[in-house]
């Protein structure tokens, strides 16, 4: 009896170890969680990770908030010039910037693949822009359309959805501000339609209405996606 009760003794905790090892460390998504019969709750919770590398020491939810802790595109997704585009130049620090003019409506395209393994959280772009201006706001926002693989045209405009993010208003000259977009809403939805792991998203970014007069000037390749 006392050989079973010693083994016992091993074998318990052995057992509930390995239960969380596979819901906390072998399981990488929702989807696999779910499988396995647990729920979102088994997720590791973010504010029991902290992030120190690279200089940052934050918590990582407050790091991804702050834009230092990226995912998706990092800063390389790809803007398409259409008809109606902005103007590209180079300027003083020999970067090239897209250049948005008030009222006109100018637009550039961009096209998103939702990684396979993305978990329904909110999608975003993150980029920034700078303008001469000391005074007045400055408004960037996009459209997203919705495509789903074996449902969708390539052309569809039945699910698109405005940003909500608000306009930034502007102090010293040139001072570069980040813009976060929101491309679906907080739980994951483009007009109510539940963005799914391998769809695309068709995003067209623009100057909305503000009240600065000057140019606005936005990196070429200043943009960057997240799926956290």
């Amino acid at each position: 009896m006392k050989v079973v009760s010693f083994i016992a003794m091993i074998l318990i905790p052995l057992v509930c170890f390995a239960a969380g090892r596979i819901q906390n460390e072998d399981v990488k998504s929702l989807t696999e969680i779910t499988a396995a019969g647990g729920t979102a709750a088994n997720l590791i919770n973010d504010t029991k990770i902290y992030v120190t590398a690279n200089g940052i020491n934050q918590q990582l939810s407050a790091a991804i908030t702050s834009g230092l802790v990226g995912g998706g595109g990092g800063g390389s997704l790809q803007w398409i010039e259409g008809p109606n585009a902005p103007l590209t130049t180079i300027d003083s620090t020999n970067n090239r910037v897209f250049q948005f003019q008030s009222g006109q409506g100018q637009k550039l395209y961009a096209l998103i693949k939702v990684p396979h393994q993305y978990g329904g959280n909110q999608i975003k772009m993150y980029l920034s822009f700078y303008s001469p201006d000391t005074s007045g706001n400055v408004l960037l926002q996009t459209q997203s359309t919705l495509v789903r693989p074996n449902s969708d045209t390539f052309n569809t405009s039945t699910n698109q959805r405005t940003s909500t993010n608000t306009a930034v208003t502007l102090g010293t000259a040139n001072t570069v501000f980040p813009v976060v977009i929101d491309l679906t809403d907080s739980t994951g939805k483009i007009n109510g339609v539940q963005v799914a792991a391998d769809n695309l998203i068709y995003v067209a970014l623009t100057r909305a209405s503000d009240t600065s007069v000057s140019d606005v000037s936005v990196p070429v390749y200043g943009a960057e996606v997240t799926t956290h």
